[in-house]
């Protein structure tokens, strides 16, 4: 099974598990790391343990530079991550 295979596999489960109200996600502010050394902003992350692993979801919003009108503007993504218990990202779920 592919790398990406995996993690969409890995992200059906969470949602299957939300759903089912086997895990709970807290809301709280985004642990520094997620934005230090960047622009990006993130005003909520949501955490949950799952099998001893610490998982991070949250909406990043930052600049994309758009070249056929030398502009930048602001575009999002949503990022999946396990974290240390440091609450630092050992491995982030591929876009």
């Amino acid at each position: 099974m592919s790398y990406k295979a995996k993690a969409v596999k890995l992200v059906a489960k969470l949602n299957r598990l939300t759903q089912e109200g086997t895990i709970k996600w807290d809301q709280g502010s985004p642990h520094p790391s997620v934005t230090k050394g960047s622009n990006d902003v993130v005003q909520l992350e949501y955490t949950t343990q799952y099998k001893g692993k610490n998982f991070r979801l949250y909406l990043s919003k930052y600049q994309n530079y758009m070249e056929e009108y030398d502009k930048f503007y602001w575009d999002e993504t949503t990022v999946l991550e396990i974290c240390n218990e440091d609450g630092v990202a050992i491995w982030t779920c591929p876009r």
